[in-house]
């Protein structure tokens, strides 16, 4: 189902800390692209990485299993680690804003029907250097990407997988939905989870990410990082949705 694209404003003050930078202190303000969790006793928690979790100090909604989401905290003391984590911090969160998060979609064999189907306008991405980059964490491929559009327009963004029959190609593709004018340029970030692609079975592959560059006008690629995540949670019937 094609839907309305969501434009999530990034506004992180410049003080913010990555939340990766060094050890962690209790005066600063961090940033990081997270994922709110439920525990096993049913409260929420936030995993930061791989190898950091935070205990929310107050209450943060969760109306899906897990959910992405750009969020800003203060540290207020390292406490008993949580299974699997190296790091398990109590935290205040300053700002916590949902990320919005779609299934991708199979390749339909070529590039013409995959342009017919799913766009092939431009889009720019932002990789290091910007917060948060375009990466892959958590089992989830989060792009962050600019677009032209006219105001009040309605854009469409897809992930398609499976492209010219490789399981770890995968192509961002714009549809500009008929908008001729695209007087401004915006930002929008967008999580993509990857539970369907092929089992990597432990090991770390390369994942090749292509799309219609709007500063070059043609298509570039990059290859990032994968290893399949292996606790992806029960998705309700209508997870596909907002």
């Amino acid at each position: 189902m094609k839907r309305r694209l969501s434009v999530i404003l990034v506004a992180f003050a410049a003080m913010f800390a990555a939340a990766s930078c060094g050890k962690i202190k209790n005066d600063v303000i961090y940033q990081a692209i997270a994922t709110i969790k439920q525990g096993v006793t049913g409260e929420c928690y936030v995993e930061v990485d791989d190898s950091t979790s935070l205990i929310p100090q107050g209450t943060i909604t969760l109306t899906a299993p897990e959910v992405r989401a750009m969020i800003a905290y203060t540290v207020v003391e390292e406490t008993t680690k949580m299974p699997g984590y190296k790091h398990t911090y109590k935290a205040n969160f300053l700002q916590v804003n949902k990320v919005f998060s779609k299934w991708p979609e199979e390749s339909l064999g070529s590039e013409e029907l995959d342009a017919a189907a799913y766009g092939s306008d431009k889009v720019g991405l932002y990789f290091d250097g910007y917060f948060p980059p375009t990466m892959i964490e958590d089992g989830y491929l989060n792009v962050h990407f600019a677009y032209e559009a006219t105001p009040g327009s309605e854009h469409f963004i897809h992930l398609v997988t499976d492209v010219d029959g490789d399981p770890y190609k995968v192509e961002l593709r714009h549809d500009k939905n008929g908008d001729t004018q695209s007087t401004l340029t915006y930002e929008s970030i967008i999580a993509f989870p990857l539970e369907f692609l092929p089992d990597t079975e432990g090991q770390t592959v390369k994942l090749t990410l292509v799309w219609n560059s709007l500063a070059s006008g043609k298509k570039e690629s990059v290859q990032l990082d994968y290893k399949s995540r292996t606790d992806w949670p029960v998705w309700p019937d209508d997870s596909d949705e907002e």
